[in-house]
């Protein structure tokens, strides 16, 4: 299957705007939308860093780097980096469940709960009113991955009937964050996403969405994510590093 791109690239010197609707933790942008709207900067697979919070419903500028990453910057604050990155060739779901199995799975997500941080998340908060109420739950006899189904609603931006790039990578955020790690009541933020866009994911029918863990070390966190058509193709796969707030 081959890579579509996340837009026609854009020149640098732009501004690109997090609005309000997409926000993750209070205040910030969702990590996941945040970085799709940065990849729109470069061509096919892209790598974002987070280096600050995204701030909302705030213009950022994008200025190219010698020999470096497109940065995007809030006046003299680096916010994020962006790259563009490989196929993630070595990103295959360890399973590919059913529409059926995985809104089973869904039904018992610790994101539903009071165990969520962030609640008011757009993409994994049960308080959000306008989000993608995608929430990852844990498969039967295998740890550190989950699985939920993404839904979208008429108001999800859309072209031609396929959801928005920032969307896809919105709903690759979150559940790379497993429901083993929510129950462990250890705190992350996202730091790097690399996404990969494979075909185009309707805006009218379920997906499916699994994350799994491939490693720690200290309190760097790695894990993956794949979005799946109801006949088990993928749509579209990513990366994620994650890095585990400091404590008291």
């Amino acid at each position: 299957m081959s890579p579509i791109a996340n837009q026609t690239s854009r020149p640098t010197g732009q501004t690109l705007t997090v609005p309000g609707r997409f926000e993750g933790p209070p205040g910030m942008g969702n990590g996941g939308y945040s970085c799709g709207t940065f990849a729109r900067l470069v061509e096919g697979p892209a790598e974002v860093s987070l280096r600050r919070p995204v701030p909302l419903d705030r213009p950022l500028s994008s200025l190219e780097a010698a020999d470096g990453p497109v940065e995007i910057r809030d006046e003299d604050h680096l916010i994020a980096e962006v790259r563009p990155a490989g196929p993630l060739d070595g990103i295959e779901p360890p399973v590919r469940p059913t529409v059926e199995q995985a809104t089973r799975y869904s039904e018992a997500s610790p994101f539903r709960g009071e165990a969520h941080l962030f609640p008011g998340c757009f993409v994994c908060g049960h308080e959000h009113p306008d989000g993608l109420h995608l929430y990852a739950g844990a498969v039967e006899g295998r740890d550190g991955l989950g699985a939920g189904v993404l839904r979208p609603s008429a108001s999800l931006p859309s072209t031609r009937g396929a959801l928005d790039p920032e969307i896809v990578w919105a709903a690759l955020d979150c559940p790379s964050f497993t429901p083993d790690r929510m129950l462990a009541g250890e705190p992350h933020m996202l730091g790097r996403l690399s996404v990969e866009l494979l075909a185009p994911v309707p805006d009218d029918g379920p997906s499916v969405v699994v994350g799994w863990e491939l490693g720690s070390k200290g309190r760097k966190l790695d894990s993956a994510c794949a979005l799946l058509s109801p006949e088990g193709d993928l749509l579209a796969r990513s990366r994620a590093v994650w890095i585990a707030l400091a404590g008291d």
